[in-house]
């Protein structure tokens, strides 16, 4: 988890709009949560908010509040940046990631729908 969050966002990691935060226990990294502060084109009246990209936990330290406490951290940061929201994408299909977000008191506004073109349908069998 650690060399591919480094290698993936070193150059991001020096934007003062991009957060990273670690949680360690016994100096192992047990979990991480990636976000930013997300520009609005003009038209929007809400110019800026906070965007959550990644939240992961270890299987093992699950249940146990680290995920809370680093959405929680992530929003003292978003807070201090004048950020009055945040946004995330959660897969449909991950019933544990939305039962999570809900509890933290995020909220459903959006449903993205796709579908396939022929061309994807072809690459896939």
């Amino acid at each position: 988890m650690q060399v591919g969050i480094y290698r993936f966002n070193k150059q991001n990691l020096k934007r003062k709009d991009v957060k990273l935060l670690v949680a360690v226990k016994n100096r192992t990294i047990i979990g991480y949560i990636l976000g930013q502060v997300h520009r609005r084109p003009r038209f929007f009246k809400t110019k800026r908010c906070g965007f959550i990209g990644e939240l992961a936990v270890t299987e093992k330290e699950r249940g146990k509040g680290i995920g809370k406490l680093l959405v929680d951290a992530f929003f003292d940061w978003a807070r201090q940046k004048g950020v009055p929201y945040v946004t995330l994408f959660v897969d449909y299909r991950n019933r544990a990631g939305r039962d999570f977000w809900r509890k933290t008191g995020f909220e459903t506004l959006m449903l993205e729908q796709r579908k396939l073109t022929d061309c994807a349908r072809h690459r896939s069998s």
